[in-house]
């Protein structure tokens, strides 16, 4: 009489978790239970058993003790399953462990933007000019911004490009993916609307003339305390110009 040996699914998948304990050291706590479904594929009486060598698998020997919380100890690692029959046959597969590591990235903690013409604190905010500072211009990493942090973990309701902030400040959340992997991380980014500086209307600067002749050296600094209403030169910049559009555009 010879007696089938367990059909049990060939090849087994790779088990991939993304790295979130300890960034960096490459081990993650796998649920190798959760392979079963796949591995007997509807079948029923076989008995499955994990092992961290085909020699022990084969033997039935020093077989993991703990198949629902197995941390691996290489990246990657490959287990073998064994599956045994109520007939005493055996089949013996194997599968990968592997841990993707988290994207290299720049927090950016703060995206400042100056106030429009209405001084409300609110305003447009173009969040994808901070994707080339988050990512290092990275290809394979793409950026979202969320609501919620939530939001930012599902990865769903991005914000609108451009967003209007809808208080001042608002801490929004920020999703940073690697496409090839699907592995990610948040951070959160605060959003600031500046205001503009007050400005003050100054006395007008008077030159005595010698030669009567309308012309004279003006030293334009001797105003600056009263455009900026005595606050330090070193907090404020100010600059003068011939024309109020070029005042406007710096």
């Amino acid at each position: 009489q010879v007696d089938q040996a367990p059909a049990i699914t060939d090849p087994i998948s790779d088990y991939f978790l993304c790295e979130t304990s300890d960034p960096g050291d490459g081990v993650e706590v796998f649920d190798l239970l959760s392979k079963d479904v796949e591995i007997l594929n509807t079948q029923l009486g076989i008995t499955l058993g994990y092992y961290t060598t085909q020699a022990d698998a084969e033997a039935g020997t020093n077989i993991i003790p703990n198949p629902g919380t197995y941390s691996n100890v290489t990246n990657p690692q490959t287990l073998w399953v064994r599956a045994d029959n109520s007939a005493g046959c055996i089949t013996v597969l194997s599968f990968d462990l592997i841990v993707g590591g988290v994207p290299e990235y720049t927090v950016v903690p703060m995206y400042e933007q100056c106030d429009d013409l209405v001084l409300d604190g609110i305003t447009e905010f173009d969040l994808n000019t901070q994707n080339a500072l988050i990512t290092g211009v990275n290809p394979v990493l793409n950026v979202s911004y969320h609501p919620t942090q939530v939001d930012a973990d599902g990865n769903i309701n991005p914000l609108p490009i451009p967003y209007t902030n809808t208080i001042n400040p608002e801490i929004i959340f920020v999703r940073v993916e690697d496409n090839t992997t699907g592995c990610y991380e948040t951070f959160e980014m605060e959003l600031v609307v500046v205001p503009p500086p007050d400005i003050f209307m100054p006395d007008p600067l008077e030159y005595c003339d010698p030669d009567n002749d309308g012309f004279g050296e003006f030293t334009l600094t001797d105003a600056d305390s009263q455009v900026t209403g005595g606050i330090p030169t070193g907090n404020l910049q100010v600059t003068y110009h011939y024309l109020l559009e070029d005042a406007q555009n710096g």
